[in-house]
């Protein structure tokens, strides 16, 4: 009876341990969950800000706020100085069916609204350029490379420079430099 007696007091703990491991696996698993779903919303909010920010900068400047501008700006914000092809790649996977042409027209109307510039490089490609603060671009000639360089230094010394030279008919508006030289390190 006592050999009996043990065997299911040993059977009972056993039991206990597992249903103790089982609870521990549960909740870890729960909190995983919970941790995973507060960062998915996280991101979610993001998107959804960015998607405010972009519709306002599109309202503001008298435009209807439309699926395809809010994508294209989104691919924009994405890409790096991205030519026209790589943003219909990138807006095409998320409107099908969205013809090239519609992004041509969107970003000539982004551009002509001032929301967005084009960047001309020395190959002749076009880029695009979704930031809209006053900056210059640092331009590799061996690989295309296009990165955005602010320098108010730079600017207050051109601008005193031109102001200077006093140019007869000239009236200087803006002064955007496109410095070409090569990056020691590939883009990432």
């Amino acid at each position: 009876m006592i050999f009996r007696n043990q065997t299911v007091q040993s059977h009972t703990s056993h039991q206990y341990e597992q249903r103790a491991k089982l609870t521990l696996f549960l909740l870890c698993n729960f909190y995983n969950l919970i941790f995973f779903i507060t960062f998915v919303l996280v991101q979610l909010r993001k998107i959804m800000e960015n998607i405010k920010t972009i519709a306002k900068n599109i309202s503001e400047k008298g435009l209807k706020v439309t699926p395809q501008r809010v994508a294209v700006m989104q691919a924009l914000y994405k890409l790096h100085h991205p030519r026209a092809e790589e943003i219909f790649r990138e807006v095409s996977a998320t409107i099908p069916g969205l013809s090239p042409t519609t992004v041509y027209n969107v970003l000539d109307i982004l551009v002509e609204k001032g929301i967005i510039r084009r960047v001309k490089t020395e190959t002749g490609g076009m880029r695009y350029d979704a930031v809209p603060d006053h900056h210059h671009h640092l331009y590799s000639t061996t690989n295309d490379r296009v990165e955005d360089y602010f320098d108010p230094e730079l600017d207050a010394l051109l601008t005193d420079y031109f102001s200077r030279k006093n140019i007869a008919g000239f009236r200087l508006q803006e002064i955007k430099l496109q410095i070409m030289g090569d990056f020691d390190e590939p883009q990432h």
